[in-house]
């Protein structure tokens, strides 16, 4: 999906690039300093792995600040309005699909037709930018976290600095890959949420549970492939979960319209 890879994209330039090239440039050189020490049995006031702490908490303060969030907040509200546009799009090319296979009165008709530019869309949006915001700040603190819990059990293990400096570039290798399922599961939720938001407002109050059909469908979704379900309760084969909502779900709901 395009706007996943929008926030994706939003993530690794504003994060994860930056992230990776200061640790990976100021880190290195104090785990080298901290086994020359160990190596001549010097004493100092301050260990090397004090300013390793000392770096990754100056960091993660560095991405709570007003002026970051700011930036972080308009990059996501500018992906968050194409996906706004684009679903509206597709919401309106389901409710023309589904007025072809159902005869529905004038009045029915004119109501679907504008619940994909209904008034609240925007609410939905906002809260779609104030959750990846959340999200993503504490993305950053779940990846100090672990680069810590490496330098401090290295340590203790004895691991030489050139080991410890592998497997902070081996964790941070993985760092795009966290990004993204975040960014699929806020993409998920926040077109879950619009689509449940739409068909609400159209008067639709049943749909079809419907998976992309691929191997990669889960077996608990592919169970109930093609089922009808309360808009307002969710499904109760996925303990009254809509489609989009479950982590990495593709499903998608299709409207049924009233008659």
């Amino acid at each position: 999906m395009a706007s996943e890879r929008a926030i994706t994209r939003i993530i690794l330039d504003e994060i994860v690039e930056p992230l990776r090239k200061v640790i990976l440039a100021e880190i290195e050189p104090l785990l080298n300093r901290a086994a020359e020490i160990s190596r001549r049995n010097l004493a100092l006031d301050q260990s090397p792995f004090e300013d390793i702490q000392t770096l990754l908490t100056r960091l993660e303060d560095e991405y709570h600040t007003p002026q970051f969030r700011n930036r972080l907040r308009q990059r996501l509200a500018g992906a968050y309005a194409d996906l706004g546009s684009n679903h509206g799009r597709q919401f309106r090319a389901q409710i023309d699909a589904a007025l072809g296979r159902t005869t529905v009165s004038i009045g029915t008709e004119i109501q679907l037709r504008s619940s994909a530019d209904f008034g609240a869309v925007q609410t939905f949006l906002d809260a779609g930018v104030s959750s990846s915001l959340r999200r993503y700040t504490s993305f950053v603190g779940t990846e100090v976290a672990a680069i810590t819990d490496i330098v401090e059990r290295g340590v203790l293990r004895g691991e030489r600095a050139s080991s410890l400096s592998n497997m902070i570039q081996s964790r941070l290798g993985e760092s795009p890959k966290r990004a993204a399922l975040i960014a699929r599961n806020e993409i998920g939720n926040a077109t879950a949420a619009l689509t449940n938001a739409r068909q609400v407002a159209a008067g639709i109050t049943e749909a079809q549970w419907d998976t992309s059909g691929d191997e990669r469908v889960r077996k608990t979704h592919d169970d109930i492939d093609g089922t009808t379900f309360t808009i307002s309760q969710g499904h109760p084969g996925v303990g009254g979960a809509r489609p989009g909502e479950p982590v990495n779900c593709r499903c998608n709901s299709i409207p049924i319209l009233p008659t």
